[in-house]
């Protein structure tokens, strides 16, 4: 809820901030070892929890 008393600046450099950080999330699991699901399974949280973050600054 405290997104809406952000300035436009602030929030567009919020969301700058979460992509770059969904877009490193992605890189990084492709290249964890298939056999270490426990990393991959954090960072697809991570990124399910950076999404849902970016889409509350959507509505």
């Amino acid at each position: 809820m405290i997104y809406y008393l952000l300035h436009e600046k602030e929030k567009i450099e919020l969301e700058s901030i979460i992509s770059r950080e969904i877009r490193e999330a992605h890189e990084l699991i492709g290249t964890i070892d298939s056999s270490n699901w426990v990393k991959r399974r954090a960072l697809q949280e991570r990124i399910n929890v950076l999404f849902s973050i970016k889409k509350k600054f959507g509505n």
